[in-house]
């Protein structure tokens, strides 16, 4: 062998893989609010056009003591066309998109993203928030002696439902309903214009 190669001990070691179950690894995610990252309690209202949607994305309590979200993405889905992706996985973390903010406290991501005109259109009552979460050990977990730190743990799926106002989910004849009423005042206005003009004349 040459100088420098691995001895054979060495290489032995090397291929010893860390066992780590990581199917029991799974993350949560919540609509939370402005004043916490907790998940809200109760009934979530429904959102109107500009409103602040805010979902926190966090390992699942059961497991937080042993793994965090290490990078995630996300989507606002409807149907099966993706209306909107607020964040993407970056080089070091999650990386927000432009209307959205992402925010950590301890183990759990805040993101923030403003509800734009694109998804109220069409007669949709709801959209669907989904993505994809990766999970590291935290630096206190080891295994046969050896750190877990930046160790790769899984990763798990989360999605959850968001819900519109009635009122700012339009139909597809919402357009025509407000065409009538233009219409109507329309031939109002030239009725009106032909008596005057007739009344003109009479007293001529």
């Amino acid at each position: 062998d040459g100088v420098g190669s691995p001895t054979k001990k060495e290489k032995i070691r090397d291929l010893v893989q860390l066992e780590v179950d990581a199917s029991r690894y799974t993350v949560s995610a919540c609509q939370c609010t402005a004043a916490a990252y907790a998940c809200r309690e109760g009934a979530s209202p429904p959102y109107s056009q500009d409103d602040l949607l805010h979902v926190c994305v966090q390992p699942d309590p059961s497991v937080r003591h042993e793994v965090a979200v290490s990078n995630f993405f996300m989507e606002f889905q409807q149907g099966t066309e993706v209306v909107y992706t607020p964040v993407t996985i970056g080089d070091g973390g999650p990386t927000s998109a432009v209307n959205t903010v992402v925010q950590r406290v301890d183990m759990t991501y805040r993101v923030t993203s403003r509800l734009v005109t694109a998804f109220f259109g069409g007669g949709a009552t709801s959209f669907v928030v989904a993505g994809n979460a990766y999970l590291e050990f935290r630096q206190s977990q080891r295994l046969r002696g050896r750190s877990l730190e930046d160790t790769h743990a899984g990763e798990d799926f989360f999605a959850l439902e968001i819900q519109f106002k009635k009122s700012d989910a339009p139909t597809n004849d919402s357009k025509f309903s407000l065409a009538l009423p233009s219409l109507t005042l329309l031939f109002i206005s030239a009725a009106i214009s032909t008596v005057l003009i007739i009344l003109k004349k009479m007293k001529k």
